[in-house]
């Protein structure tokens, strides 16, 4: 049940590349921390080469639908991958929101066709 009210408020490509980490409520405010996930289909492959896990990138915050009428954020961290042997450093890259937001693609595109119908218009 958990995992179904979950992808009703959390897109399934940001599912697909992270694992929920912490979930909270404060001062009417949701809070969906997300680590990218730690396996094959993540871990870069360049050339044969190995990479190990090595810390985080900072968090990237989006907002997305309300959640019962309270805001509702999410977090996301990504992995940052050091080449077995001390070479080079990666992350894979990833962009989940909406061009010119700091919201999901899916709640990026709801407020621009809710703006449009409501003849908003940006200065």
């Amino acid at each position: 049940m958990t995992e179904t009210l979950l992808r009703a408020f959390v897109p399934e490509e940001i599912l697909q590349d992270l694992d929920v980490e912490d979930l909270k409520l404060e001062f009417g405010v949701y809070r969906i921390c997300m680590v990218e996930k730690d396996d094959d289909a993540h871990r870069p492959n360049h050339a044969g080469k190995e990479y190990v896990h090595n810390g985080y990138m900072n968090p990237v915050e989006l907002q997305t639908f309300s959640i019962a009428g309270d805001e509702t954020f999410l977090y996301l961290k990504r992995r940052r991958w050091q080449e077995r042997g001390g070479g080079g450093s990666r992350t894979n890259e990833c962009n989940y929101a909406y061009e010119g937001t700091k919201c999901t693609g899916k709640f990026g595109a709801f407020l621009k066709g809710a703006y449009r119908r409501q003849g908003y218009k940006h200065r």
